[in-house]
């Protein structure tokens, strides 16, 4: 009796071991695929054309690249049409996809070839100088991810254990804003969120810290004035 009641616990304990091995390594893995996630669609030209429309909506963007009211009614037409041809795409693709709830994002057909036509239309309508400064609004708004661009590495002149540290401290930050989504949704004490936002915070100093001084010069030219795109 005695010696099953052995073999029982320690069955219970290899089980535990191999459930927490299989927990940790999925949310590796998870991590991982948010990363991958991240890096690769910073590539895609449909998701570059989305952040031109979306920086070229901002008021603070717009008064910093002197778009005039002639430009800005014209662009706000063009994205006005988008929306509208937009509505219409996922319509269709929710017709033909009833059964799907969660869409993911430029899942409905034509979505991808809409925001690269809107982007090219849009950019049309600015001069080369406006063009040239939005490609530095366009790396702003990204914040720290527009590292994992390759033009950016090449142009920072990134080493690979520089590539490393990125990747890994952006695996960091998304396990840590995972875990704020987490405490925000139990509702967790506030000292405990405030905790979590104040680490996050501490990010820009930990990239910032993996460049050299020339590096950073580099960044600097690179996005050129730094200018608040939420507005």
């Amino acid at each position: 009796m005695m010696k099953r009641a052995v073999i029982l616990v320690v069955f219970l304990i290899v089980l535990g071991i191999a459930y927490y091995f299989l927990v940790n390594r999925t949310k590796e893995v998870s991590k991982k695929h948010a990363y991958d996630g991240i890096a690769n669609t910073q590539q895609d030209p449909h998701w570059r054309a989305t952040t031109s429309i979306r920086v070229l909506s901002s008021k603070s963007a717009r008064k910093d690249l002197e778009v005039t009211d002639d430009q800005a009614a014209k662009l706000d037409e063009i994205f006005s049409q988008q929306t509208e041809k937009s509505k219409q795409l996922w319509a269709d693709w929710r017709k033909k996809n009833p059964d799907i709830k969660v869409a993911r994002p430029f899942q409905a057909d034509g979505t991808k070839e809409l925001a690269v036509e809107t982007q090219q239309t849009a950019l049309k309508i600015l001069n080369s100088k406006q063009r040239q400064r939005l490609k530095q609004l366009e790396l702003q708004s990204m914040g720290w991810d527009f590292v994992h661009l390759d033009a950016v590495r090449r142009r920072l002149a990134l080493t690979p254990q520089q590539i490393k540290k990125f990747k890994d401290l952006k695996v960091d930050e998304i396990k840590l804003r995972m875990e704020w989504r987490r405490k925000t949704s139990a509702k967790a004490p506030p000292d405990e969120i405030k905790q979590v936002e104040n680490q996050l915070k501490e990010f820009k100093d930990k990239y910032l810290q993996v460049l050299t001084s020339e590096q950073r010069n580099r960044r600097t030219a690179l996005l050129g004035k730094l200018v608040d795109l939420r507005q």
